[in-house]
C-alpha cells in the first residue's frame, strides 16, 4: 500500500470516530410545564373481594361505664303455698307462787328446800325451786315498775246501816225493844242496796265496788 492510500484510510477512520463520539454538556434549565393531559378516564370495575385477613390481637379492656338508673319494681310474685304445721312443743311447767319475802336470806330461813316448781317473790324477783339444781333459782322479775298515779276520782258519799243509839224517843228513829231484831231487807235501813248482811255466816257482802266506812 502506498503512502496515499494509508493517508486516506487514516482520514476515514478519524471521521468514523468523530461520528460515534457523544459529547455531554452541562444540564440546561428546566423547561416550562407542558399543557395538562386529557380528561380523567372512567372508573374501572370493582375488583373481586380479597381473602379475609387473620384475626387481630385482643385490645385492652375498656373503662367501667357509669351505673345506670334503678329499674322499675317488678310485680309482686304469687303467694307461696302454706308450709306444714310445726311440731308441738312440750307443755311447760307451771309455777305456784306461795308467798313473798323481803330478802333471799328470809326465804332460805323459812324454806331451805322446796318442791319442784314452787316459787316465792323476793323483792320483786321470782325464785323457783329446781329439783335439777337442788336450789332456789332466780328467774327474774315478773312485775313491771309501778305506774303513775291515776287521777283523783269523784267522791260519792253513801252509807249503809248506820245505827245510832238513843235511849229516849225520837220522831226519826225506830223503836226497838230489848233483844229485838230487825229484818235485813228493811228498805229504810238500806235504800241503795249497797250491802247484804248474811246472818248465817255473820258476814257483810258488798254489792257496789268502791270505798266504805262502816260505823257500829
Amino acid at each position: 500500500m502506498d503512502l496515499y492510500e494509508r493517508a486516506l484510510r487514516k482520514i476515514k477512520e478519524d471521521q468514523r470516530c468523530k461520528r460515534n463520539m457523544v459529547i455531554v454538556g452541562p444540564t440546561g434549565p428546566t423547561g416550562p410545564t407542558g399543557p395538562a393531559g386529557g380528561p380523567t378516564g372512567a372508573t374501572g370495575a370493582t375488583g373481586a373481594t380479597g381473602a379475609t385477613g387473620p384475626t387481630g390481637a385482643t385490645g385492652p379492656t375498656g373503662a367501667i361505664g357509669l351505673i345506670g338508673p334503678t329499674g322499675a319494681t317488678g310485680p309482686t310474685g304469687a303467694t307461696g303455698a302454706t308450709g306444714p304445721t310445726g311440731a308441738t312443743d312440750p307443755a311447760g311447767n307451771s309455777v305456784t307462787i306461795l308467798g313473798s319475802y323481803d330478802t333471799y336470806d328470809d326465804l332460805m330461813a323459812d324454806h331451805p328446800t322446796g318442791n319442784d316448781s314452787d316459787s316465792y317473790l323476793v323483792d320483786g324477783d321470782l325464785y323457783v325451786w329446781s329439783d335439777t339444781e337442788n336450789d332456789w333459782v332466780n328467774v327474774g322479775k315478773i312485775q313491771g315498775p309501778t305506774g303513775p298515779t291515776g287521777p283523783t276520782g269523784t267522791a260519792i258519799n253513801r252509807s249503809a246501816y248506820l245505827v245510832t243509839f238513843n235511849s229516849g224517843t225520837s220522831a226519826d228513829g225506830i223503836a226497838v225493844g230489848s233483844d229485838e231484831r230487825l229484818p235485813i231487807d228493811r228498805s229504810e235501813l238500806d235504800i241503795s242496796g249497797l250491802i247484804t248482811l248474811d246472818t248465817d255466816d255473820e258476814t257483810i257482802q258488798f254489792n257496789v265496788e268502791g270505798y266504805y266506812k262502816i260505823t257500829f
